[in-house]
């Protein structure tokens, strides 16, 4: 928290709470009365683990001759989470006497879990909190499911012991490593994103003392399963908790190994070509992944990584101090976005620094990329799999996931990819949309230097994805020294591009259709009032869908001459917004590009609420939009009506507030962060790269992982 901070625990015994206890939905904290002279100067806040952003939490302060008590009412909680989370305790003094953060520490912490969990209140839908003491003492708050918070407060462990498939039956012995004496109830598979789960009746003969022996035969539960992600519990009786659920962990290396490197052995795949891999999450999880069998997973494509790390092992250490940067965009299909426009920057201007760009030899977009096709590398070939071993850098407008083959996470490949150093260009400028679970600092798609456009920008992306500045650099997006003002179709045009919705994600087409998304958007392409506005001004809608949503973008239709549909892959997103004048959006991304370039944004936002609850926003989309919000048909053609008659320009709010959203608007963005990529590289020698690299190892971390278990 900074140099002048003092931990409450390393300090005098006066500094540290004495007593901690949960009341109904009320916290008691109790503190030596010497701390709190004057309350008025003393707040509370909590802040997730690794994150910067502070919320701060209305208290009451009282004194006796106790001590100084506070009480925090849990209900407070609701107005800043949403979703599971982790948070730390904290008080800040302001006065003479006084001045630093402080954490909040018990002087005495129990060993035992059960004592220093103070129990579950509910607090939002499926959301429940419980305050508890950190194992370093640290007064704290976990909210998540019920379940889940039981299994973290059980003193033990389901640890996977063995694993072997044959014939369809997937077999797994588990023990339950606790001194407590519980009962063996079930073992159930739950559907991550979902509420679906599969219970599987455990035989009193598949028990023996503490070890449980698990058979699945996958064809008695196939119908059962949707894709794609199943975890794997297994259900106990306790005396204090009741039933828990206890979450099937790996500690064994061999395990690791078996289903990192060998996944074909024990993958199950049916006629219809749905497969069911068992593997190991990042975080030590049992799980398993049912999905369609991918096309870069066939004999082919398994041959070419054996290949590629054949190679690798005979002649990897010539690659030692080649720095390498290996560039893709989405899926490695598009070449339309940041990734690409840096791609050329650096074949333009630095011919001889090993920069490849990757891409699926059938895309749409193979064609951008012949001019440069001496660095130009096909997806999943034995090239692109070698350079992905001993490439230094990973550049790219999205995750690092997205420069291999899709949801696979077993093979020799991708260990060693999720090991580079990865240099996050965004696809675009973060405000509109949160994206923390994807992007943060401590998560799986970490980046070592992330992308920004302005100050604002790089205050977002610290305080609420939790990276340090120094990670953090302010450079625009690449993309856009190819904006232009031109356009080149002699016609007045009109980009309508709505954004995707988290909760529509891998919906059926029914499901869609009924959404108010599909018929909102249906609604306004076959608006007669908006034909008519169309008309009057000689003016031409292209409604764009979302990629995400690629998949039903045969159910929006137009038989109006002035109302296009445009299909992915049709026009590229700059072309479309080099030809358009103004755009309708709704939280996309692309708003930034037109605000860059002085043309007007309208916002068709009929799900505000929603959005705001499920997906959530960094701005306030009341008072920060740079360009007005509707949230009816109507309202939108009467603020497109608006903007015509003020000739498609921006209105005074927006042009005082640019200054505010951007710091360079000058044709030298890839420049700076071409310069930023090599300092990163300059700053980092030989021994932290490799460093780097141990310390992501898969292997190597279930080695720390168990060490530290056995010795905590």
């Amino acid at each position: 928290m900074g140099k002048n901070s003092l931990l409450l625990n390393s300090t005098t015994e006066e500094q540290q709470l004495v007593h901690f206890e949960l009341i109904e939905q009320l916290v008691y904290l109790t503190f030596p009365t010497s701390l709190f002279e004057k309350k008025e100067s003393v707040s509370f806040f909590c802040k997730k683990r690794k994150e910067q952003k502070r919320f701060f939490l209305d208290h009451i302060m009282e004194k006796s001759t106790f001590g100084t008590h506070v009480t925090i009412e849990l209900e407070q909680f609701k107005l800043y989470f949403h979703e599971k989370s982790r948070l730390d305790l904290y008080m800040q003094f302001k006065n003479e006497e006084h001045s630093g953060v402080y954490k909040v520490c018990m002087k005495q912490i129990e060993k035992s879990k059960n004592k220093r969990y103070l129990g579950l209140k509910p607090l939002k839908e499926e959301f429940y909190i419980s305050p508890y003491v950190n194992i370093k003492g640290q007064i704290s708050f976990v909210i998540n499911t019920a379940e889940k918070i039981k299994g973290e407060i059980f003193e033990g462990d389901a640890a996977l012991k063995k694993v072997s498939y044959k014939k369809g039956v997937l077999k797994f012995k588990v023990e339950l490593l606790t001194q407590e004496t519980v009962s063996i109830r079930n073992v159930i598979l739950k559907h991550r994103r979902g509420i679906d789960s599969i219970v599987i009746e455990v035989k009193p003969e598949n028990i023996k003392g503490n070890i449980l022996f698990v058979q699945i035969d996958i064809l008695n539960y196939q119908f059962q399963l949707q894709q794609f992600y199943w975890d794997i519990y297994v259900e106990i009786e306790t005396n204090e908790l009741d039933s828990v659920l206890l979450r099937v962990k790996n500690y064994g290396l061999w395990n690791k190994y078996k289903l990192q490197y060998l996944s074909e052995m024990l993958t199950y795949e049916d006629a219809e070509g749905n497969i069911l891999v068992p593997y190991i999450t990042a975080s030590e999880d049992f799980s398993l992944n049912y999905r369609k069998k991918g096309e870069y997973e066939e004999k082919k494509y398994k041959y070419n990584e054996y290949i590629a790390f054949l190679f690798y092992m005979l002649f990897g250490f010539w690659f030692l101090k080649s720095n390498i940067w290996l560039i893709h965009e989405k899926y490695s299909e598009t070449a339309q976005d940041n990734s690409f426009s840096f791609f050329k920057y650096c074949f333009k201007h630095y011919p001889q620094k090993k920069v490849y760009f990757v891409i699926k030899k059938e895309s749409k977009d193979y064609s951008h990329v012949l001019p440069y096709k001496k660095r130009v590398v096909h997806f999943m070939s034995v090239k692109h799999l070698f350079l992905l071993l001993v490439a230094k850098r990973i550049v790219s407008s999205e995750a690092k996931g997205h420069g291999f083959a899709w949801r696979v996470s077993q093979g020799l490949i991708k260990p060693r990819l999720n090991q580079k150093k990865f240099i996050f260009l965004q696809h675009g400028v973060l405000g509109l949309k949160k994206i923390d679970n994807t992007f943060k600092a401590n998560g799986f798609n970490h980046a070592d230097l992330f992308v920004a456009s302005s100050d604002f920008e790089k205050e977002i992306i610290h305080e609420y994805l939790g990276y340090p500045y120094k990670n953090i650099v302010t450079t625009g997006l690449a993309r856009w020294d190819e904006l232009e003002n031109v356009n080149r179709n002699n016609r007045k045009e009109i980009l309508c591009m709505p954004t995707w919705r988290n909760w529509l994600e891998e919906v059926d087409e029914d499901e869609f259709l009924q959404s108010e998304y599909y018929q909102r958007y249906y609604e306004l392409i076959t608006s007669s009032k908006l034909r008519e506005f169309l008309v009057e001004h000689d003016l031409y809608l292209n409604f764009y869908l979302h990629p995400k949503f690629i998949q039903f973008a045969n159910l929006f239709d137009s038989l109006d001459d002035h109302i296009r549909i445009i299909q992915f892959g049709e026009e590229t997103v700059s072309q479309l917004i080099k030809n358009s004048t103004m755009l309708i959006t709704d939280y996309s991304s692309v708003a930034w590009e037109y605000y860059y370039l002085d043309k007007p944004v309208l916002f068709f936002q009929f799900d505000r609420d929603k959005y705001e609850e499920l997906q959530g926003s960094y701005m306030n989309l009341e008072t920060d939009l740079f360009g007005n919000s509707s949230s009816n048909i109507d309202a939108l053609i009467d603020s497109m009506r608006t903007t015509v008659d003020h000739k498609m320009g921006l209105d005074e709010k927006s042009i005082n507030l640019k200054q505010q959203y951007f710091k360079h608007v000058d044709n030298n963005n890839c420049a700076r962060i071409f310069q930023e990529i090599k300092k990163n590289e300059v700053s980092s020698s030989l021994k932290e790269e490799l460093m780097y690299s141990l310390r992501r190892s898969p292997l190597l971390r279930t080695v720390w992982k168990k060490l530290k278990r056995r010795f905590s």
